[in-house]
Order: structure tokens, then C-alpha cells, then sequence
């Protein structure tokens, strides 16, 4: 079951990513943006956005859904520090701050945090070391 929720939400993502893409101009709409040097921003925020919503699913149905639901809740703990912690926060910090990137590639570097837990998540479900038997009563 688990890897026909892997396949449908891919398949489910790439589409509503392509939908929003088609949409992006309604969407930017809808933000009410006051200020128009808020566009310039918001334009490039939303096209990533469509671009990796994809791979968001996908890291929330195999974390959540799966991973998390077979009762391997540590090494979720651990691959949310890992990934946010050693990877994301750093690299968007040196990007920002020490680089000085635009905020358009700030927050494209956003998204190496959902590939790193893409990584750690999908080899973890194949290893199959996330099904844990929660049935079982322990005597104490």
C-alpha cells in the first residue's frame, strides 16, 4: 500500500505543480500584494514553489504517512535535525548573509532541505527498518 500512496502522490504533485504553474499569475493576484516591489519577489517564490511542491509531498506522505505511522518516530526526530539543522538552515544563513544571494536563490536553497530528507526518508523506506509492531503488549 505504501508504495501506491509513493506513486500516486508523485504523480499527484507533479500535476498540481503544473496546475499552479498555469496559475501563477492568479495566485500572485489573490496575494493583494500593496506594495509593488513585492512582486519581484513573490513572482520567483511562487514559480519554485510550483516547481517543488512535488517533492514537499512527497517528503510529508513517506514522513507522516508511512514512516512516522510504522511507529519509527526517533529517526524522523533525527532526520528533521539532520535536514533542517545541518543542512538547510546553514546553507540559506551563508547564502543570505555571507554571500549575499538575491532571495530568489535563498529560497531555491530552501529546497536542498526537502531533497536531503528525500534521501534519508526514501532509503529509509526501502530498507523497510520503519515497520515497527505497535500490537504487541509488553508485560511489565
Amino acid at each position: 500500500m505504501a508504495k501506491f500512496f509513493i506513486k500516486a502522490v508523485f504523480v499527484f504533485g507533479i500535476s498540481i505543480g503544473a496546475l499552479l504553474l498555469l496559475n501563477r499569475e492568479l495566485i500572485i493576484a489573490a496575494l493583494n500584494l500593496d506594495n509593488p516591489e513585492l512582486y519581484p519577489l513573490a513572482a520567483p517564490a511562487v514559480m519554485i514553489l510550483c516547481c517543488a511542491i512535488w517533492l514537499r509531498m512527497l517528503n510529508m506522505i513517506i514522513i507522516n504517512g508511512i514512516i512516522r505511522a510504522g511507529g519509527d518516530n526517533v529517526f524522523c526526530l533525527r532526520m528533521d535535525f539532520i535536514a533542517m539543522w545541518m543542512t538547510g538552515l546553514p546553507l540559506c544563513a551563508i547564502a543570505a548573509f555571507v554571500l549575499g544571494w538575491e532571495f530568489k536563490y535563498v529560497y531555491a536553497l530552501m529546497i536542498a532541505e526537502e531533497v536531503v530528507k528525500l534521501a534519508l526518508c526514501y532509503r529509509r523506506y526501502t530498507q523497510k527498518y520503519w515497520i515497527k509492531n505497535l500490537t504487541v503488549v509488553t508485560t511489565s
